[in-house]
């Protein structure tokens, strides 16, 4: 069952995202949140698919 999650962040989320994160890409911050994070267990995730648009929404959706 695909499980399927939107964030959109606010201009001060986009500011505090670029302060912590820099030039990093949101994919590969996703990625290794998802990866590492106490809430997502290894191999919790079988498949995830970021996407990420214009305007700071981020799509998440879990396999």
């Amino acid at each position: 069952m695909l499980q399927h999650a939107t964030w959109t962040m606010n201009r001060a989320q986009r500011k505090a995202w670029k302060q912590l994160f820099g030039e990093r890409d949101s994919y590969s911050v996703l990625d290794e949140l998802l990866t590492y994070s106490e809430w997502a267990p290894s191999g919790y995730f079988t498949e995830v698919h970021v996407v990420v648009r214009d305007g700071g929404a981020i799509t998440l959706d879990f396999g």
